[in-house]
């Protein structure tokens, strides 16, 4: 059986503003551009985790970062509330464990490799959470930076196997 892996990407650099005023809406600055390209180019390249599926924040800046990875991919980004800045980081360790059991059944592709795309402070504390335990130390997770994981053994446990941070 083939070891279902989580990509857990932070949206890259946002303006600080949006048009609406509301925060939800805020979308790539310039440099955020620029890291979601190069994201997607070298997500795109790496057979070892280029994404087989894409998971959003319905945030713009999450949704912009998951479409040009998408695009890169040959994906459709699949929108979910549980990526959402008003969601909790329990919420997405039950979600990247739900995929993992659904590609576990599926005896391998298509989702083994899995992309989600959200928010700090969550993502460091899932990343914390699934790799090391909730007492480990949170990781820094900078925008435009994607975590790669794999999940270890048989446990509901996963091992942190890359980092792939955009140059700002």
């Amino acid at each position: 059986m083939i070891a279902p892996k989580l990509l857990l990407i932070r949206h890259a650099k946002a303006n600080p503003e949006s048009p609406t005023g509301l925060d939800v809406d805020r979308a790539l600055a310039p440099r955020g551009e620029r890291q979601a390209s190069w994201l997607a180019e070298v997500l795109a390249g790496d057979e070892a985790w280029r994404p087989e599926r894409i998971l959003s924040s319905p945030a713009t800046r999450c949704q912009q970062t998951a479409e040009a990875i998408a695009e890169a991919c040959t994906l459709d980004v699949e929108t979910t509330d549980a990526l959402a800045l008003s969601s909790w980081a329990g919420r997405i360790v039950d979600l990247a464990d739900e995929l993992a059991e659904h590609a576990d059944h599926q005896n391998g592709p298509p989702g083994v490799r899995v992309a989600l795309v959200s928010h700090q402070p969550h993502l460091a504390s899932v990343i914390a959470a699934l790799s090391a335990g909730p007492t480990a130390e949170l990781p820094r997770v900078r925008t435009g930076e994607c975590f790669a994981l794999e999940r270890a053994g048989t446990a509901p446990c996963w091992a942190l196997r890359a980092a792939f941070r955009a140059p700002d």
